[in-house]
C-alpha cells in the first residue's frame, strides 16, 4: 500500500512527533522514512485524550439519565465491508483505549459514535436509529478530497476538531444535554442541508474516526490518490456546548430539494458500499461548529436531559 513517504520531515510531522514525546534532538536524527513509520502507528496519548473527552461529554450530557446506555466503537478493515462493533460502559475508558489501539495496530480503521446504544444489542448488530438511547454529540464530516470540504465560519465554534487525513476533518459539536434520536436526526438533516454535505454529516448512527489511530484507505480511496495517514486531534474545547435552539439559529432551514417535480426529499439516499463516507446507509443527522482553540478538558457537570 502506498504510504506517501515525504521527501523531508515537515513542520506538521515534527509537531506530531513532539506530541509523542520525541525531542527535537531525536527528530533531527530521524530520516523521513523513520519519522513516517513512527507516525503510522497508533498514538496512545491522542487516542486516550480523544476517548476521555468523548466519555466525559457523554456522561455530562446524560447526567440526568438513570440508564445512559453504552458507547459503541467499531472497526473496519480496508479490504472488508463488515463493521465489527464493541460496546462499553461510559467509565470504561481504558478498555476502549486498548480496543481502539489494538484494532488500529492490526490494520483496522476504528470509529466511535456520538450516541449511546441499548445494552440489549448483541453480536455484530450496530443498531438502528431506534436502538439509540440518547445522542450527546453531532458531527460534520468535511471531505475536501471528494469535493465536499467545509470551512467553519468564525461565528461558529467547535467542541472538537479531528484531522482524519491531510485536508479532511471531522468537526464535533457537543450537546449541553443529550437529545433523543429523532430530534438528532432532524437537527442533523438541517445542518447537512445548510452546508450541502453528504449523508454521514449529522447522522446519529454514523461512526466517526477515533483520533490517534491510523487511517487505512480502501481500494476506492487509493484509486483517487489517498494513502495511509495518521489522524490528529487538532482542537478540543469541551466548554463549547450546543442546544437544539443554538443549532437552529446557526444553521437556517433551507428549502428541501424536490423529487420528481413535487415530493420533497427528506433523507439521503442509502449507500450500497461501506466506507467512512457511507456508514451506515440510514438517514440521520448532526451539527457543526467552527475552529476552536485547543484546550485540555477538565471534568464538568451539566443539568438537563433529553
Amino acid at each position: 500500500m502506498n504510504t506517501g513517504i515525504a521527501a523531508f520531515i515537515t513542520h506538521t510531522m515534527k509537531e506530531m512527533l513532539r506530541s509523542r514525546g520525541i525531542s527535537d534532538e531525536e527528530i533531527a536524527k530521524l530520516t523521513p522514512e523513520e519519522a513516517q513509520k513512527i507516525l503510522l502507528t497508533p498514538d496512545l496519548r491522542a487516542v486516550r485524550a480523544f476517548l476521555t473527552a468523548i466519555a466525559a461529554q457523554a456522561k455530562a450530557a446524560l447526567v440526568a439519565s438513570a440508564d445512559p446506555g453504552l458507547l459503541q466503537l467499531t472497526r473496519l478493515h480496508p479490504t472488508s465491508e463488515n463493521l465489527v462493533p464493541s460496546r462499553f460502559a461510559l467509565d470504561d475508558i481504558e478498555a476502549m483505549v486498548k480496543t481502539a489501539v489494538g484494532d488500529s495496530e492490526a490494520g483496522h480503521n476504528t470509529y466511535i459514535e456520538g450516541r449511546t446504544v441499548l445494552a440489549s444489542l448483541r453480536g455484530n448488530l450496530r443498531g438502528a436509529l431506534t436502538d439509540t438511547v440518547a445522542v450527546f454529540a453531532l458531527v460534520i464530516d468535511s471531505d475536501a478530497d471528494k469535493g465536499m470540504g467545509w470551512t467553519p465560519p468564525a461565528t461558529i465554534r467547535l467542541s472538537m476538531t479531528v484531522e482524519t487525513s491531510p485536508g479532511n476533518y471531522q468537526f464535533w459539536l457537543f450537546l449541553r444535554a443529550a437529545i433523543n434520536a429523532e430530534l438528532a436526526r432532524k437537527l442533523g438533516e438541517r445542518i447537512r442541508r445548510a452546508i450541502n454535505s453528504d449523508h454521514d454529516t449529522g447522522n446519529p448512527t454514523q461512526p466517526y474516526r477515533i483520533a490517534g489511530t491510523v487511517n487505512y484507505p480502501n481500494a476506492n480511496k487509493v484509486a483517487r490518490g489517498r494513502s495511509t495517514a495518521w489522524t490528529r486531534l487538532i482542537a478540543l474545547d469541551p466548554t463549547v456546548l450546543w442546544t437544539p435552539e443554538d443549532i437552529e439559529q446557526a444553521f437556517p432551514a433551507t428549502v428541501p430539494p424536490k423529487t420528481n417535480g413535487s415530493r420533497a426529499a427528506t433523507a439521503p439516499a442509502a449507500s450500497t458500499g461501506v466506507s467512512e463516507a457511507n456508514i451506515p446507509p440510514r438517514p440521520c443527522a448532526l451539527s457543526v461548529t467552527a475552529p476552536a482553540r485547543a484546550a485540555n478538558a477538565t471534568a464538568r457537570s451539566h443539568s438537563g436531559m433529553w
